[in-house]
């Protein structure tokens, strides 16, 4: 029976995992973009969120206990599932510094079946076509150490794919991320409702968005027992939009949040491929060459830099992406079943499931000073005078429900 493992879930379970902003941002590497891909492969496997026998965050484990671990890990579980970002860089995001001579020690000394998911690649302009020619000797050493123990190498597209096997790595599948499946085969194909949105999703023009990696933001919004000061350095339009703005540690109510919405304008790929699972459409905008990959496997309209929201919705064709979603699931549960994890295992898994508890969503605490602390702001500005009027509506939405 399978009894798996996980590493890298970035998930937060509940308050406990929340205390403050620095745990926050541990457990979830720096963007809960993370979370949603271990929520989504505990979904597939469980059929609902439970809490698993995991490691939050391989890179900022401290490797002290490491010998306990890999025993009970050898002893106690079938499989470990490890997930991925897009690692394949030159440098990490969030100023993150894996120690990868660690981590590939670690895995090496695990003897169970290793299920590696959503590794991808991304590069920026300026780098050139052979950035990869500059990875850390070590980063590669793990790839190819990673590539030894599966049957096939999770990753998020061709890209990738292209990448790993200039690296001397073969057996590369490209079947996308977990997220793009949390749905299952059933998901709803994507039809506009609307020939012109009305509630839309958007960073620009002072709209709603969902924070996802921005730090201060989050802690202008959340954790009042920090006493955090707006720092001065904060751009008005940042400040401005704090009114606006809403962060998650639970998925379910970030999902609950954007359904509420017609349309998502998205620079966040895994921000836009949620609303997608929500039945919203999304337009993927952010250059990198993560996106791009991505979007061309999933057929996610994509728009690099973005343009007029209005017209790129209107634009917007989900036809191509509502076809290949069938075959790109079927794609992804095959290399599932040849690593390990097959229809019969995942049926036993969720039946398992049945009777453990599922997690429940919670809120982050919202910081109840944050509208003195704009305030206090706003009057570091010269031209605070002519904003008083502003500040006063937006206060208004600040200080009354959020929803």
């Amino acid at each position: 029976m399978l009894k798996p493992f996980f590493i890298n879930t970035n998930l937060c379970y509940g308050p406990e995992d929340c205390q403050t902003s620095a745990q926050f941002f541990d457990n979830v590497a720096g963007n809960t973009g993370n979370s949603y891909i271990g929520y989504s492969i505990i979904k597939i496997l469980y059929g609902k969120l439970i809490k698993v026998p995991e490691i939050k965050n391989i890179f900022s484990y401290d490797f002290k206990n490491q010998d306990a671990l890999i025993h009970e890990i050898n002893t106690k579980y079938s499989h470990v599932i490890f997930c991925l970002q897009d690692q394949l860089r030159n440098s990490q995001s969030y100023g993150i510094r894996p120690n990868w001579k660690k981590i590939t020690e670690f895995i090496s000394r695990i003897d169970k079946p290793l299920l590696v998911i959503s590794l991808g690649t991304n590069s920026f302009k300026g780098e050139g076509q052979d950035y990869y020619k500059n990875f850390d000797p070590e980063l590669v050493r793990f790839l190819h150490v990673i590539s030894e123990k599966v049957y096939s190498l999770g990753v998020r597209g061709l890209s990738s794919e292209r990448v790993l096997h200039k690296l001397g790595i073969k057996n590369a599948a490209p079947v996308g991320c977990p997220a793009f499946f949390e749905m299952g085969i059933n998901r709803k194909p994507i039809q506009k409702k609307l020939p012109v949105p009305t509630a839309i999703l958007s960073p620009s023009d002072g709209g709603r968005s969902v924070l996802q990696d921005e730090q201060t933001l989050f802690r202008c919004l959340y954790w009042p027992a920090e006493n955090f000061s707006i720092p001065k350095s904060l751009r008005l339009p940042n400040l401005l939009s704090l009114p606006f703005q809403k962060g998650f540690a639970s998925i379910e109510l970030w999902k609950k949040f954007v359904s509420n919405f017609d349309y998502n304008y998205s620079s966040r790929m895994h921000g836009g491929i949620l609303s997608l699972n929500c039945g919203i459409p999304a337009v993927m905008t952010n250059d990198d060459l993560r996106s791009h990959e991505m979007c061309s496997l999933f057929k996610i309209p994509y728009v690099p830099g973005g343009g007029d929201p209005i017209e790129l919705y209107k634009q917007a064709d989900f036809g191509p992406m509502n076809n290949a979603y069938p075959t790109l699931y079927k794609n992804f549960m095959s290399f599932s079943t040849e690593n390990g994890f097959d229809q019969t295992a995942i049926s036993a898994l969720h039946k398992e499931a049945e009777s453990l508890p599922e997690v429940q969503p919670f809120e982050l605490p919202i910081n109840d000073k944050i509208a003195s602390e704009v305030e206090r702001a706003l009057k570091s500005y010269k031209f605070y005078v002519p904003t008083k009027i502003l500040f006063k509506l937006l206060l208004k939405k600040l200080t009354g429900k959020r929803h």
